[in-house]
């Protein structure tokens, strides 16, 4: 019995109110002597036993061994009375069965298929019941990614359940981009302080901008804006990078988003110095540089400015000076 899951369990339970668990609790009945034994109510459809009460004398009475399910009875044991009463699943359970064949039942678990993950994303979003707020937002900005014809990812993101294993052809991994959005707007983020709406149109006008400074890369074959690599790159440069978030300030706009970005119109993504393994990191860790570098040199230098402001203060000086008068 693992303590922190129990406990995990029972804070669940003592929040939800639907108040019922799918999975059966499973185990196998035991009889101490002949005097107490289980009995079956056909009619009522219950199974009743006397139970010791004596910790010492427990097994002397009917008892049941729990196979599965010890974390949720763990998590009654912590929660009131009331919260408690709420809560009810079904028990099913053997008779004396020998240790080997209760083994081989409680490993039958694994072979249940699992819930496709997308499919998990969906419904949570149909009942707006995600696990974290991190979810909810990389689940809607990937939706809207994909519905808005301005982005890259327009009907890219493959949302249904994989059939055998692959994904349709010129498809994006839905998975994938989720865990990449997630990193993105976690507690360290620059995105953190926005609301869930907020952080859903910044991640959304990344995205369009880019496309409208690199429209030729994301269907290029190799590209890294075609793949994981450049899409992660953009993001981790969105939420890390400091000179790029210096840049764009407060204003995440699209008119904003597309003059820095545009910055990097020229930005060589592939470069012959690149390791084969490079990463989003180091590719986004690039694009800043360069990004800072394109807006330090389009600004105009303060030492020309002075000279030319001192020039321009010279200049009336000059034709009023009596050298320069005209001779009556």
């Amino acid at each position: 019995l693992t303590q922190n899951h129990a406990i995990k369990m029972a804070l669940y339970m003592e929040k939800e109110d639907h108040g019922v668990m799918l999975d059966a609790v499973l185990g196998d009945i035991r009889s101490g002597d002949d005097a107490n034994r289980w009995s079956y109510d056909e009619v009522r459809n219950t199974l009743t036993g006397m139970v010791e009460d004596d910790p010492e004398r427990r097994m002397d009475g009917c008892f049941l061994l729990v196979d599965d399910g010890q974390h949720r009875l763990a998590a009654c044991e912590m929660l009131d009375g009331e919260n408690r009463a709420r809560w009810s699943w079904s028990v099913t359970v053997t008779e004396n069965l020998p240790v080997a064949q209760r083994i081989i039942i409680f490993g039958q678990q694994d072979r249940r298929k699992r819930l496709d993950p997308r499919l998990r994303l969906a419904q949570a979003h149909r009942v707006d019941r995600f696990q974290t707020r991190a979810e909810k937002v990389a689940y809607l900005a990937a939706l809207e990614l994909s519905r808005d014809p301005r982005s890259p990812l327009h009907n890219k993101i493959f949302f249904g359940q994989k059939a055998r294993g692959r994904l349709p052809r010129d498809k994006h991994n839905l998975m994938s981009l989720f865990q990449y959005i997630k990193q993105a707007v976690g507690k360290t983020s620059a995105l953190h302080g926005y609301s869930i709406e907020e952080q859903v149109r910044i991640i959304v006008n990344l995205f369009v901008a880019a496309a409208a400074v690199w429209p030729a890369f994301w269907t290029r074959d190799g590209h890294p804006l075609a793949r994981p690599l450049g899409i992660d790159a953009l993001l981790v440069l969105l939420s890390r990078q400091p000179r790029f978030s210096g840049m764009i300030g407060r204003d995440h706009g699209l008119e904003n988003m597309q003059r820095v970005l545009g910055l990097g119109k020229r930005f060589q993504w592939i470069t012959r110095k690149d390791p084969a393994t490079v990463n989003p990191g180091t590719l986004s860790l690039r694009l800043d540089d360069h990004l800072w570098r394109s807006e330090i040199g389009s600004r105009p230098d303060p030492d020309d400015s002075e000279d030319a402001s001192e020039a321009s203060q010279a200049a009336p000086e000059e034709e009023l000076s009596p050298a320069s008068s005209p001779v009556p």
